[in-house]
């Protein structure tokens, strides 16, 4: 049994089976790899940082817990049958704050989540999506764009629950038109490893037209002989004065790499395509040619 409760703010040892989980807790996946880990750890050394509890009345178990899931978790598994446990007076709504925040600092949160966790967050805020933001310091379109996730097919989701679909390939999918294709779009990443770009380029077909009233669909507006001609300046500037030996051999090197070969391929594509067109006799093209004729859109994520 827990020990008389104390006043709040102290830190004391409490039963692990007078603590209840937080009901706030807006994570489903635990590494149980990593609480394995955790539960090594607490065997030699003990739980050197201790949880955040709440006392609650009516409720079978005395305590609740508000913040350290993990390490209540990994104390379980540890064998260990008392924690040391950092007792605070709060309201449900502090309570659900605090672990809300909480979670959202954390780096090992799936993209769901965190998802869930601003959503949770924001119901706090009475749907105040720029107090979330500021909340947990991040810009109003990171909240938005989180949020954007929920509105995913369940199928989509799970493949973000188990990292099996990162976020970049998430918000392709979610420019596709209808449910069925943005499954279809998740399985097609999922099993053949395409990157956000090439996934892109796989559904260009099926993506939605711009938001905000924009009637105007993905095709590239046409552009001017004055633009292209300092757009292709530019180019040749940037290419000539770019070292690409800053790019260095690590992960996020070689990532990059990948990218601009991929950028480069697709420029070379039409500059070849434009010495061409440059070469022959002028004629007049119909609209419809020349669109058929474009190359796909460079990206630059």
């Amino acid at each position: 049994m827990s020990e008389d409760k104390t006043n709040s703010g102290e830190v004391v040892l409490i039963s692990i089976d007078d603590i209840s989980p937080s009901p706030y807790q807006p994570r489903t996946y635990f590494d149980e790899v990593k609480l394995d880990e955790l539960a090594a750890s607490i065997k030699e050394k003990g739980v050197l940082q201790p949880i955040t509890v709440r006392p609650v009345e009516g409720k079978a178990m005395p305590y609740e817990l508000v913040m350290g899931e993990r390490r209540w978790r990994a104390s379980r598994k540890a064998g260990i049958s008392a924690i040391r446990s950092l007792i605070e007076d709060l309201s449900d709504e502090e309570a659900r704050e605090i672990a809300l925040i909480e979670n959202l600092q954390r780096d090992d949160l799936t993209p769901m989540d965190e998802a869930r966790s601003i959503l949770s967050l924001v119901e706090v805020y009475e749907g105040n999506k720029a107090a979330a933001a500021r909340k947990i310091g991040k810009p109003d379109q990171y909240v938005y764009q989180a949020l954007e996730l929920l509105t995913l097919p369940k199928e989509v989701q799970d493949l973000l629950e188990s990292r099996e679909l990162n976020v970049a390939q998430a918000r392709v999918l979610l420019e596709v038109e209808g449910d069925d294709k943005k499954i279809h779009g998740a399985m097609l990443a999922q099993r053949l490893g395409l990157s956000a770009n090439q996934l892109r380029g796989r559904l260009q077909q099926h993506i939605a037209k711009k938001r905000g009233g924009n009637s105007e669909s993905s095709e590239r507006k046409a552009t001017t002989f004055k633009r292209l001609s300092s757009s292709l300046v530019t180019v040749y500037e940037d290419l000539e004065g770019f070292d690409f030996d800053e790019l260095g051999g690590n992960e996020k090197g070689l990532k990059d790499r990948e990218m601009l070969r991929k950028q480069v391929a697709l420029v070379r594509q039409s500059l070849a395509r434009a010495e061409t067109a440059l070469l022959r006799d002028p004629s007049p093209q119909s609209t419809d040619e020349k669109k058929s004729s474009r190359p796909p859109r460079l990206s630059a994520g």
